[in-house]
């Protein structure tokens, strides 16, 4: 009689459920493994194994074992789509527990940083409690901002961020949004300098609101600009406007320049708007600048 076979391994919940899908399929196909190994190009401790629970298996053999589990003729397109969704989030799993044991137990300090060399190494910090991120993720993650020979350089302290669009990339690679980016938003501030224009920084937080707020706050608190984050303007006209604005959440700094700078997040203000796409990147210039500017 042939040995039971060990129970599946629930370690990384999504791998044990991939794992007892595999077993499920041959369990209803009434197969042992030495009879799907029959079906298949892999031999049967292959396929037990890719059925353990222990480790993702190859995509390719766990498809093969799938497809032995079938009966002749039937289509695989249900099973298959079910198979590839379920090896998918195992995967993703795995790659996050790998993660999780690499994470350093060092904290960031960019609070502390008094040139680019202690904010880069700040930087190096951040990477390794994310877990130090493959570069490929961190290039994949960043959509590019960061290509895998910058993000390298970058998470071994070498080299530092070409822009603050490249720096908030690579934060965000590494787990840090919202109000946890307020230290490394003063931090490049102080290092680096005050951007010229918000528009770089809103277009790399996109997606994130609260971090976008807080940008701008840190923005006007820096440079006494009168800034005003207006949640919800509609597409009204410029009196419509104006009255509408007050019931909306406002972030406010007054300043002795005058000028007034409006983020509307959903609309947009007929009399001094500029638009671009995304949360936070609707720019309203200064009353009587024309349009498109």
């Amino acid at each position: 009689m042939a040995r039971p076979e060990a129970p599946v391994d629930f370690t990384v919940q999504e791998l044990g459920e991939l794992a007892e899908f595999l077993r499920s399929l041959r369990r209803t196909a009434g197969l042992t493994y030495a009879e799907l190994a029959e079906r298949s190009a892999y031999s049967a401790a292959t396929l037990k194994r890719t059925a353990s629970g222990k480790a993702l298996p190859d995509m390719n053999v766990a498809f093969d074992y799938v497809i032995g589990c079938l009966p002749p003729g039937q289509a695989v397109s249900d099973t298959g789509r079910a198979f590839i969704s379920r090896w998918k989030t195992a995967k993703s799993a795995v790659d996050k527990a790998k993660r999780t044991a690499r994470r350093s137990t060092v904290l960031p300090k960019p609070q502390l940083a008094r040139d680019q060399a202690d904010l880069s190494g700040a930087l190096r910090d951040a990477w390794a409690r994310a877990g130090r991120p493959s570069m490929r993720l961190v290039e994949r993650v960043s959509h590019g901002q960061v290509p895998r020979s910058t993000a390298n350089v970058i998470a071994t302290a070498h080299t530092f961020p070409r822009d603050i669009r490249q720096y908030i990339a690579f934060l965000r690679v590494c787990e840090i949004e919202g109000r946890a980016l307020v230290p490394w938003f003063q931090a490049w501030f102080k290092v680096v300098g005050v951007p010229s224009t918000l528009q770089p920084a809103l277009r790399a937080l996109q997606g994130d609101s609260d971090a976008q707020a807080t940008f701008v706050d840190l923005y006007a608190q820096v440079t006494g600009e009168v800034l005003s984050v207006v949640e919800e303007l509609g597409r009204f006209t410029a009196e419509e406007s104006e009255k509408r604005a007050p019931q909306a959440r406002h972030i406010v700094r007054r300043g002795s320049r005058g000028r007034q700078f409006h983020y509307s997040r959903t609309g947009r203000s007929e009399r001094f708007l500029y638009s671009s796409p995304g949360p936070y990147e609707h720019l309203c210039l200064p009353p009587g600048s024309p349009p498109g500017q």
